[in-house]
């Protein structure tokens, strides 16, 4: 039996706007099914907002409808015309919603049958298939077949599997870590699943440049799973670039690994995971692949750092600032910058970029991790009255000189932001003891 409050919430729906439907199943949609269950929340609810037959309702109910059945009418409804809505299409598709429902299927049962499924996959909307696998919450087990292609699944063309890949590069779910705050084993095993199934195509796919490009995106953030192969070193072998090949070559010199040199430190990563300390060895060796993953997860010495930049310039540079250790302390950090400038000067046409990157990136680390700068902030009014002082100077005209003055009135404006912190804190407490 229906209870009375959801009676009464229906009632309240069907009168209301269709703003306020749309807010009210995007919130809904935001909770876990479970919990929408248990407040009573059902099908039934849903289906008699389906039948207003409101365009903006119906819209919202395919982006976050959790319930298998009303998105399924809402296919059906869209796709009775030669051309069916694509519209509405990419919405379902790309419902978190129901696509991590219990035994829901997704989307397998929007086309009736695996066959059907493979059918579209091979020829269907190419933005409907950027929305499917753009979805975080698609289920372990469908992810996983489709990448490896067994039983029915391997009737999905080559072409297909190249342009899914593609797109699951952009997927945080490639890049999100199992979340074992309830722990069940066969969930376990399936999420990881899927990253063994990822690491496997560089054993299977065909070396080219279309399939290197792929699976460098992808590899470059795919959740390590240091035995997903058996022998890394020998599949790494199968991505060496071919000298004759210009689409094939490493982009060393332009300050990337290109391709070829992205699968090869994708790779390499697997065995940096089993050994953390073969890095180390990893700063001389002869495949810039194995260095950049050195330079990025690594500890590297201050020392160490600038022989990098001396061997590998703009590229040691580019993984130097995705290296944690990098920004921990000041003298690191104050290597980076010099690093960015000299790469400025060292360019008469340069934009600038090394140093945007640089102050970019800063930001992001001041954010997340703010103890490691707190030795610049203790001391930041001191530097601010040295920088003033130079600003005012007819002298001032490195570049060095330039990035002191912005250091320091950054430094200054974080100041002033903990002061009024403060200063609101005190008003507040004063206030409530009036």
């Amino acid at each position: 039996m229906r209870s009375h409050d959801v009676l009464i919430a229906e009632s309240e729906l069907m009168s209301s706007t269709s703003n306020e439907v749309h807010r009210f199943l995007k919130r809904a949609a935001g909770r876990e099914r479970s919990s929408i269950l248990d407040d009573g929340i059902d099908e039934n609810l849903y289906m008699a907002l389906l039948s207003r037959d409101d365009p903006r309702i119906d819209i919202s109910l395919a982006r976050y409808s959790p319930f298998k059945g009303v998105c399924l009418r809402i296919w059906e409804k869209h796709q009775k015309n030669e051309q069916p809505d694509t519209g509405y299409r990419c919405a379902i598709l790309s419902n978190h919603a129901v696509a991590k429902g219990f035994f829901n299927e997704f989307p397998v049962f929007l086309f009736g049958s695996i066959s059907k499924t493979i059918e579209w996959i091979n020829r269907g909307d190419e933005t409907e298939l950027f929305a499917l696998f753009s979805n975080p919450a698609l289920e372990s087990s469908f992810l996983r077949e489709v990448i490896e292609r067994k039983g029915e699944w391997a009737n999905i063309s080559d072409d297909r599997l190249w342009r899914i890949v593609t797109v699951l590069g952009s997927n945080s779910r490639m890049s999100t870590p199992y979340d074992d705050s309830w722990l069940d084993g066969y969930s376990d095993y399936l999420y990881h699943s899927v990253f063994d199934a990822a690491w496997q195509l560089a054993e299977k796919v065909p070396t080219t440049p279309q399939w290197a490009a792929a699976l460098w995106v992808l590899y470059d953030k795919l959740i390590v799973r240091p035995y997903a192969l058996k022998d890394p070193l020998e599949v790494i072998k199968r991505w060496k670039p071919d000298s004759k090949d210009a689409d094939s070559v490493d982009r060393v010199q332009y300050g990337y690994l290109g391709g070829y040199g992205g699968v090869r430190k994708g790779l390499a990563r697997l065995l940096a995971r089993k050994n953390y300390k073969k890095q180390a060895e990893w700063l001389d060796h002869d495949d810039p692949a194995f260095r950049c993953v050195a330079y990025e997860f690594y500890g590297l010495t201050y020392e160490q750092m600038r022989v990098a930049f001396e061997k590998d310039g703009e590229l040691a540079f580019n993984s130097l600032l995705s290296n944690d250790a990098s920004w921990r302390t000041r003298k690191t950090r104050d290597i980076l910058r010099e690093m960015a400038w000299e790469l400025v000067r060292a360019d008469d046409n340069s934009d600038l970029l090394p140093v945007n990157l640089y102050s970019s990136r800063r930001r992001k680390y001041e954010e997340k991790h703010n103890e490691w700068f707190q030795d610049e902030m203790d001391d930041a009014g001191d530097e601010f009255e040295e920088v003033e002082a130079e600003a005012t100077s007819p002298a001032l005209t490195t570049e060095t000189e330039l990035q002191k003055i912005v250091d320091g009135v950054g430094h200054l404006s974080t100041q002033i932001r903990y002061m009024w912190w403060a200063v609101g804190g005190l008003l507040l407490l004063s206030l409530r003891h009036c």
